[in-house]
This record gives C-alpha cells, structure tokens and sequence, in this order.
C-alpha cells in the first residue's frame, strides 16, 4: 500500500509541475502577444509631413526661387486595345525655392525625382494622355509626388517645355 501513495504522490507532482509549466508558457506567450500588437501599432504611426514656411522674395524683394530642368523624358504608356507601340517624350521646367538650396537638393534626388516622374507617366494610358484637360492633373500629381521627395525645399510651379504623344 505504501507504494500505491508513492505513486499517487509522483503522479500528482508530475501533474502539478506540468500546470505551472503551463501556466508560465501561456503568460509568457500573452506578454509576447501584447508586446508585439504594441509594437506594430505604435512603429506604424505616420510622421506628419514637415511643413516648410519658404518666403517668395528675399529683403531686397527678389524672387526666391529659380529654374531648374528636367528634360527628355520618354515612357511607353498603357496602350490598350492597340498593337502599335505609343512614346510620350516630355520635359519639364521647374520653380523651386528656396534658392541655391532648392536647386542642390533637386540635383541631389534628380535620379529618384526623374524615376517618379516616369513611373507615374508611364503608368498612365494613352487616352489620358491624349485628353488636353489631363495636362492639369498631370501638372498636379507630378508636383505633389517631387515635392513629397523633397524635404528642405519645394517645387512652386511645373511648366511643360515639351510633350510629344506618339
């Protein structure tokens, strides 16, 4: 009989270590869990956008900005229903302040902003392309996605020195 309580005594502390086992596993992997959800909601908050105040004119009341060029651009827009090849050549000139600042940053993420330009381009179809009202909207998403690009200046107009749809 005696050994039959020293079974019974084994099997329950085997059973008691299993729970606390338990136990521990499970509010570790909740602590896990909630560290993790924590961690991915807070590392996923969107920096607000920096808001730069660039004066139009310098004290002597001359422009603060300049020109600088994005030329010869060519994509292949979206044809559809068409077995001909399209090309859109276009160039670009730009006002951006403030000045010197503006045109070595521009010139430092030419490759990036030129690679923008041409994505959005060329993801475009022929049929926007071709529509004449279509120019503001190009006007206007080109400017929102290089003034995105940029962080210590800002790109105030885009004019259009070439655009050729062929």
């Amino acid at each position: 009989m005696a050994k039959d309580e020293d079974v019974i005594e084994n099997k329950e502390g085997k059973g008691s270590k299993g729970a606390i086992l338990l136990v521990i596993i499970l509010i570790v992997g909740i602590g896990l869990g909630f560290g993790s959800a924590y961690f991915m909601v807070s590392s996923s908050k969107k920096e607000e956008p920096k808001v730069i105040a660039i004066p139009d004119s310098l004290e002597d009341g001359t422009p603060n900005y300049e020109k600088v060029l994005l030329e010869n651009i060519a994509v292949n827009p979206i044809s559809k229903n068409t077995k001909r090849m399209r090309v859109l050549a276009c160039s670009f000139a730009f006002d951006i302040k403030p000045l010197i600042k503006g045109t070595e940053e521009f010139e430092k993420k030419r490759l990036q902003i030129t690679d923008k330009v041409i994505t959005y381009l060329s993801s475009r179809e022929v049929s926007f392309l071709k529509d004449p009202k279509a120019k503001k909207i190009i006007k206007k998403e080109i400017l929102f996605r290089i003034n995105k690009e940029l962080k210590d200046s800002k790109i105030i107009n885009l004019y259009f020195t070439q655009y050729i749809l062929q």
